[in-house]
């Protein structure tokens, strides 16, 4: 069974291509600076169903960024959204936590939410 993780990134970071990617970044890992969470161990819960959800029924631009990784992209007011919207009820604190990361992000940049399978 897969596993996945997502996380906000930069879409601006150097060596990331969001368009015309190379195929040897294509096969070896074509992925943005990791945001939110800050913690390289967590993940923000979803799956790739999830990105071709908002691509498909919400009119996001979002595309497969490397072999096993999609992305979307996002602004700040998408990410508090789409937080809002997870059910952490079990873990208060971990929302809270990731909540005031999304709220540190500019108000006027673009970012990524990004989908990766895990090995």
């Amino acid at each position: 069974m897969p596993r996945y993780d997502s996380f906000i990134g930069k879409l601006k970071t150097p060596g990331f291509y969001w368009k015309d990617i190379p195929d040897d970044r294509f096969r070896t890992g074509n992925q943005p600076a990791r945001l939110v969470p800050t913690e390289w161990f967590e993940s923000l819960g979803m799956a790739p169903y999830f990105t071709e959800k908002k691509i498909e029924e919400d009119g996001f631009e979002g595309r497969q960024i490397d072999w096993g990784s999609w992305a979307i992209i996002v602004r700040k007011s998408d990410c508090a959204e789409i937080w809002s919207n997870r059910d952490f009820a079990r873990d208060a604190q971990r929302w809270d936590k990731i909540s005031k990361e999304i709220d540190a992000l500019a108000e006027d940049e673009e970012y990524l939410l990004v989908v990766t399978e895990l090995p």
